[in-house]
């Protein structure tokens, strides 16, 4: 199911196909529903199960995933997430979250929770040292930041890359 499909089936529905399309538990579903509010966890699914993959970087020798990228909503604009962290450079986490702490987290960073558990990802291996490079120029963007109110650790996608294709 693309995000397309997702979005013109209602919230309820979305939850009702994740139980019985990905066998997730309803009670699961609640939870996740009561920490994050219906539009949160809705906008998080939406990109899970949209065109554009979220990318994995995991490292070859023991396929851990060390950083993730996750599609923003402009296009060619990608987020990138470390696993385990509530951080994201977008707008959003920086006004809902750090500013008015009206949210748990973003829309990134729970999407990119939920490919990981749903296994909604495609997996670019890398050495250590390469891995290492990314989160090095990831961190580095992210202080370059320095309130400013930018969007550093945003970055767009080469224009080889078209919004419109579908990524297995």
């Amino acid at each position: 199911m693309d995000g397309s499909a997702i979005e013109r089936i209602s919230y309820g529905n979305v939850l009702t196909w994740l139980k019985v399309q990905m066998h997730v538990d309803k009670t699961h579903l609640l939870e996740l529903e009561s920490l994050f509010g219906q539009a949160l966890l809705s906008r998080a699914i939406g990109i899970v199960y949209g065109k554009q993959r979220i990318t994995a970087y995991c490292t070859t020798d023991d396929s851990q995933c060390g950083l993730l990228e996750v599609p923003g909503s402009k296009c060619g604009t990608v987020y990138k997430v470390f696993p385990g962290i509530n951080f994201c450079a977008c707008e959003s986490f920086r006004d809902w979250l750090l500013k008015q702490r009206r949210q748990p987290t973003c829309k990134h960073v729970l999407a990119a929770r939920l490919a990981l558990i749903l296994n909604r990802k495609k997996d670019v291996p890398l050495t250590c040292d390469s891995l290492h490079q990314l989160k090095q120029q990831f961190v580095e963007d992210c202080l370059s930041l320095g309130g400013a109110g930018g969007s550093a650790a945003a970055h767009q996608q080469p224009a080889s890359t078209s919004c419109n294709n579908n990524v297995v």
